[in-house]
């Protein structure tokens, strides 16, 4: 829901609820610590307001030399996943 110019440059915080805010310092910690985060599924916000369930997958970025400089985040919208989880139940 958000364009990139609403979005880019923001912090990542903006789509997490605020119940959920905790699990973003445990993941920037790992990383941070060299360790792997694995992919794990969670929620984020739409820009209305309505959750988004997600499953993210977090890697380190490196320079040259190594060291962590950052990471990498991608997330998949798994809606339908979970809706078809949910009937094989």
């Amino acid at each position: 829901g958000w364009s990139s110019a609403e979005i880019v440059g923001k912090s990542i915080r903006v789509i997490i609820p605020a119940d959920l805010l905790g699990e973003e310092d445990v993941v920037l910690k790992r990383i941070v610590a060299g360790e792997v985060v694995p992919k794990f599924e969670t929620t984020r916000q739409h820009k209305n307001g309505k959750p988004v369930p997600l499953a993210i997958t977090v890697s380190p970025l490196r320079n040259s030399s190594g060291r962590i400089i950052g990471a990498s985040k991608i997330a998949h919208d798994i809606s339908e996943t979970l809706q078809i989880r949910a009937k094989l139940e």
